[in-house]
């Protein structure tokens, strides 16, 4: 006998693979082809009828997926990785933003203090696209990937490494001015100043590279290597022990631990990327 709530059950796990991040819309579709198993009732058919027209009055299920998938944007918001790492590195970017002010903002010193802060917020953000690859590499391993992920996931990140790289421009720029006004001088050779440098153009060749890009486990591959990069840039200087321009100290043999830890897992994650879709799916 034919069981219209199971038949539904099913149809809307299918539709939710397709659409893995537009619950909204997959209850949308429902109601509508609810409301059109219910009319097709009325005017005489059998259940089981019933729902084989309202299916083909609905559509084609990936010709539906891939008209909402051109919406993406909307789609960003609602991807869950994309929540975390992005509230995490919003309420960061707060927290430094109070510690600048009262560092050097109320030492008179308000380009300092927005030099820090732009710069600061700048390199989370790289490690913010570094954390969403993370999630998708291990989210590919173990449940599958579509090519709707694949979208939300490099415009993600593509949105992510704009603002890394408008934060960064801007924090060297204002360190650039700070050093000036206290030495007369616009750029020193400072490994740390170089570090800012260098991110900021492989920020923008990330971005540029991500408009044409299709392969999820090439940006995947990307955000790890930012990761590796920006880490190098922010604590290479004082690893090595060299004094910067703004004297921030040296890194300690717990700081040194972690930083291995840190090659060690980036390995071990750049190595899934090779797996197929699911491999590590639990059974």
């Amino acid at each position: 006998m034919f069981d219209l709530e199971q038949a539904i059950g099913k149809w809307r796990k299918s539709m939710s693979a397709r659409l893995p991040f537009q619950g909204d819309t997959v209850a949308e579709l429902e109601s509508h082809l609810r409301d059109a198993v219910q009319k097709h009732q009325q005017s005489g058919l059998a259940p089981a009828e019933a729902w084989t027209a309202a299916l083909k009055q609905l559509g084609d299920p990936d010709l539906i997926a891939r008209e909402f998938g051109k919406l993406p944007g909307r789609s960003i918001w609602n991807w869950l990785p994309a929540q975390v790492v992005l509230g995490t590195y919003a309420a960061l970017a707060v927290l430094v933003a109070f510690a600048a002010s009262r560092g050097f903002a109320n030492r008179g010193d308000a380009i300092l203090a927005i030099h820090v802060w732009s710069i600061t917020v700048g390199y989370l953000a790289v490690f913010a696209v570094g954390a969403i690859a993370i999630s998708s590499i291990l989210s590919r391993a173990m449940w599958g990937w579509t090519s709707t992920e694949t979208d939300v996931f490099i415009r993600t990140t593509r949105f992510v490494a704009a603002t890394a790289l408008t934060l960064i421009v801007m924090g060297v720029v204002l360190g650039g001015v700070w050093l000036r006004r206290a030495s007369g001088q616009f750029w020193v050779v400072d490994l740390r100043e170089i570090g800012g440098i260098t991110l900021a153009a492989w920020t923008l060749f990330v971005v540029l590279l991500r408009h044409r890009m299709r392969d999820e486990r090439l940006a995947m591959r990307l955000g790890l290597a930012g990761n590796a990069i920006v880490a190098a840039c922010w604590f290479g200087p004082a690893f090595l022990a060299i004094p910067a321009a703004h004297g921030f100290g040296s890194v300690s043999l717990a700081t040194t631990a972690l930083i291995s830890g840190f090659t060690v897992s980036t390995l071990f994650l750049g190595g899934l990327t090779f797996l197929r879709p699911g491999r590590l799916r639990f059974r």
